[in-house]
C-alpha cells in the first residue's frame, strides 16, 4: 500500500474527526480502531478495489450495512471476492428483487 495514501487518508480521517463530529462519531464501536479500519482497507486494496471504494466498504463492513452501487468495475470485484467481504455488495435492482420490492 501507497505511505502517501495511508498519510493522506490519515490526515483527512483526523480532520473529519475534529470538524465533523456530529457526522462521525469517533467514539462509536464502529468508528474505535482507526488502526483496523486502515488494515482493512489495505486488504480490500490488496483485493483489486481502488482506494475510494476500499474506504467505502470498510465503512459498510463496519456498520454492517448493504453496500449498493451502480459501478461496474466494483459488483465485478466484489463478485470476485465475495467470500472475503463481510458485506453484501449489491446493484440496486439486484437487491430490489432479492427484498421483493
Amino acid at each position: 500500500m501507497d505511505r502517501e495514501f495511508i498519510r493522506r487518508l490519515d490526515n483527512f480521517l483526523d480532520q473529519r474527526n475534529s470538524h465533523q463530529r456530529k457526522c462521525i462519531i469517533p467514539e462509536s464501536p464502529a468508528f474505535q480502531s482507526r488502526t483496523g479500519c486502515m488494515m482493512r482497507i489495505k486488504h480490500l486494496r490488496s483485493y483489486g478495489f481502488h482506494a475510494a471504494d476500499a474506504i467505502h466498504i470498510t465503512c459498510a463492513e463496519k456498520t454492517q450495512a448493504t453496500f449498493i452501487t451502480t459501478d461496474k468495475q466494483i459488483l465485478q470485484t466484489a463478485g470476485k471476492n465475495k467470500h472475503l467481504l463481510q458485506c453484501n455488495v449489491y446493484h440496486p435492482t439486484a437487491w430490489l428483487m432479492e427484498n421483493n420490492i
